[in-house]
């Protein structure tokens, strides 16, 4: 194999043609890692009987074009109370 191809590879227009196949191969792999998409949801894994399922059809539901999602944490917070659950209505009405 090396005395059949060795010499026919080292010579000089073979070895254009292979560095101008390998540059054409590589221009074609580059543009199509370039259109390549992501389109990764994480609902995707979960089970339909799901409890989560459960609260994802329901946000789709009723907020699904409402804008961007938003996500507030709180510490030590009661929402059973009245007064908390107010002020997470107010906040949420000035956002």
């Amino acid at each position: 194999m090396r005395e059949k191809y060795g010499p026919f590879l080292t010579k000089f227009p073979v070895k254009i043609v292979v560095v101008v196949c390998f540059a054409i191969l590589v221009s074609v792999m580059a543009y199509g890692v370039s259109t390549l998409e992501n389109e990764f949801d994480f609902e995707w894994f979960l089970n339909e009987d799901d409890h989560v399922q459960d609260a994802i059809d329901v946000r789709d539901k009723y907020f699904d074009d409402e804008g961007s999602q938003v996500k507030i944490y709180t510490v030590d917070t009661d929402f059973s109370k009245e007064s908390t659950q107010r002020a997470l209505i107010e906040l949420a009405e000035n956002m």
